[in-house]
């Protein structure tokens, strides 16, 4: 129940994003850039998956 949750949850987060690209096309894509390169700086620093996953999410938010 909760992984179903959080991919409920990261959709949701993804969907806002994508909103916000169609709402300010200047800054389109650029929550999704961040969100990657905080997920590649994490995985470099060796976080848990967990916390990887956590940080990508809160980026995107």
């Amino acid at each position: 129940m909760l992984k179903e949750f959080n991919t409920q949850f990261s959709n949701f987060l993804l969907s806002m994003s994508d909103a916000i690209d169609i709402a300010s096309p200047q800054i389109a894509s650029h929550q999704m850039r961040t969100a990657f390169i905080a997920w590649k700086i994490a995985v470099a620093a060796g976080l848990p998956e967990n916390a990887v996953e956590k940080i990508f999410l809160a980026v995107l938010n």
